[in-house]
């Protein structure tokens, strides 16, 4: 078993140190390592997790409960219990942003504690249409085939000479506690505003699935990628 799984152990390694890297931690900052889930009770796991975090696993909780014994507190905590604990939810990916042909990277970045919300403003020229795309993207965009456009909305600018179509557009998205995200772009000379809504967590259609999963295999076949996007 520990030969035929060698490999998918190995991956703990990227995920581990990410962990510790967006906690802002390092191996000596940590009290106690708690492993969730059934396969985390085979003795490879357990000895590869202690090499790479540096201490021995907890075994005060048991791995294949962990999880709905924490759904329990949770639900606990917000039927308004006095369950010692306080619930902070975080963003799961990185939000960006892309209007007309200009990309804004990580406009809310990943473990970003929610509510979240963010301003900024951006340049652009605005085409002779006077329509102006702006989309939200979620996904690291070093990654750029791994990522997906979860929303989409249409700012739809009048015609003004005077600024020859060099527009300035003011943003601002922002993420509630359920991971709903709203993203509302205005132009500053005209006023004009778009809104655009969307649940960021499951919002990936079938049709979208497939056709991630059908590229991401051409491409490890093609020799373009070593392992699939997870």
């Amino acid at each position: 078993l520990e030969e035929l799984t060698s490999d998918l152990c190995d991956r703990l390694a990227e995920p581990s140190a990410l962990a510790l890297k967006d906690a802002g931690m390092s191996r000596d900052d940590l009290d106690e390592v708690l492993l969730v889930g059934g396969m985390t009770r085979v003795p490879m796991i357990r000895a590869r997790v202690e090499r790479l975090l540096g201490r021995h696993s907890g075994s005060r909780i048991d791995p294949s409960t962990a999880v709905a014994e924490g759904a329990a507190i949770c639900a606990a905590v917000l039927a308004g219990s006095n369950a010692p604990a306080t619930l902070l939810d975080v963003t799961s990916h990185p939000l960006s942003l892309r209007v007309g042909d200009h990309l804004i990277p990580d406009v809310v970045d990943h473990g970003e504690e929610l509510p979240a919300r963010k301003r900024l403003r951006v340049e652009l020229s605005v085409p002779a249409s006077g329509i102006v795309t702006i989309e939200l993207i979620r996904g690291d965009c070093e990654q750029d085939d791994a990522n997906a456009v979860v929303g989409r909305a249409m700012l739809e600018l009048p015609p003004d000479a005077e600024f020859s179509g060099l527009r300035e557009i003011e943003l601002l998205i922002a993420v509630d506690v359920n991971s709903i995200v709203s993203v509302e772009a205005r132009d500053t000379v005209s006023g004009v505003v778009a809104h655009s809504r969307v649940r960021t967590r499951g919002s990936l259609s079938q049709s979208q699935l497939v056709r991630i999963v059908e590229a991401d295999a051409l491409a490890v076949v093609s020799g373009q990628r070593d392992e699939p996007v997870e």
